[in-house]
């Protein structure tokens, strides 16, 4: 997915990054994408299970870095994760 995509202007994704839910963010993302967590969580290299803390805001992301991962592993605009 780009920047262009039609989901990042949805205000599910609008209110998610408003809120700093990166987790809903990504979860969105990989739904759009059709990845399961097993595929998603090999991809960015996190366990399934990790991922879904992950997505649930179970366990917090804040690194730069990973934030960096997901938005090109996913196609997420970094702008959604605050990153310019």
């Amino acid at each position: 997915m780009d920047a262009a995509h039609p989901i990042w202007r949805t205000p599910a994704v609008q209110e998610a990054a408003a809120a700093g839910h990166f987790g809903a963010l990504i979860r969105m993302a990989r739904i759009a994408r059709q990845l399961s967590l097993i595929r998603a969580g090999k991809l960015v290299g996190y366990s399934a299970s990790t991922l879904s803390r992950i997505e649930t805001g179970q366990r917090k992301l804040t690194d730069v870095t990973q934030l960096r991962r997901f938005a090109d592993v996913l196609g997420i605009p970094p702008h959604l994760f605050g990153l310019a």
